[in-house]
């Protein structure tokens, strides 16, 4: 049985091309991460804030205030 090199290059094409990776899954794993991101950077500057306050309300130390921010 003679396969030709058409053929053979058809079908290894078709095969690497099952085994990309899908670009809509890189692209959803992309926007998972920066959501990841944009929660971290909210809570960062909420606690910043929360620092603020309580260091202008209380007149407390920095690190007072940040040890009870944690709580």
């Amino acid at each position: 049985m003679r396969v030709s090199h058409r053929g053979v290059l058809a079908l290894t094409g078709a095969l690497l091309i099952g085994l990309l990776p899908d670009p809509s899954s890189a692209t959803q794993q992309a926007q998972e991460r920066r959501a990841g991101r944009d929660v971290r950077q909210e809570t960062r500057q909420g606690a910043r804030h929360t620092k603020q306050d309580c260091r202008a309300a209380n007149q407390q130390s920095n690190g007072f205030c940040r040890a009870n921010a944690v709580r």
